[in-house]
């Protein structure tokens, strides 16, 4: 956990780029990957201003708010690792999340529901999720689809 990280405050675009492999099936329960807002409060909605995470049979989940978009494949494989992006720029209203380098889910006309989205909070990494998580990188910008799939399929520096 990192306490009150404000090089996040008063951003109007951003974006989250991470690599997860799960390793056990918790139907129902949320995990968090990377979310900024109250640790102490498993629903992603409540009290979190930016939650990455998994939730019910291994679907992952961009909360933003009371907004939300989705993984919308089948179920995912245990002990395989996925690549996630979560876009969010407030000018446009959008909000997208993208596995393995394709669209997943977009929304369009998101409201503010707060003057400022992602100011409040500390940045939470892992809070009851099993299994592994590597390669985070948060940007002060909307990445393109194009930079996604870049991303998504740039080879590992190391072993």
């Amino acid at each position: 956990m990192m306490d009150n990280p404000k090089f996040l405050n008063n951003l109007r675009k951003y974006s989250v780029s991470l690599w997860y492999k799960h390793s056990i099936e918790n139907e129902g329960q949320f995990e968090v990957l990377l979310s900024r807002g109250d640790e102490h409060n498993q629903t992603p909605a409540n009290n979190r201003t930016m939650s990455i995470g998994i939730y019910d049979i291994n679907k992952a989940t961009f909360f933003n708010n009371l907004h939300s978009v989705w993984d919308n494949s089948d179920q995912n494989s245990l002990n395989q690792w996925y690549h996630l992006v979560a876009t969010c720029n407030f000018d446009t209203k959008t909000m997208t999340l993208y596995q393995n380098g394709k669209i997943m889910e977009q929304k369009i006309s998101i409201t503010n529901d707060v003057a400022n989205p992602i100011n409040a909070g500390d940045l939470i990494i892992g809070k009851f999720f099993n299994g592994s998580i590597d390669d985070i990188a948060i940007f002060n910008k909307e990445l393109s689809q194009d930079e996604v799939l870049e991303l998504y399929t740039t080879e590992a520096c190391c072993d």
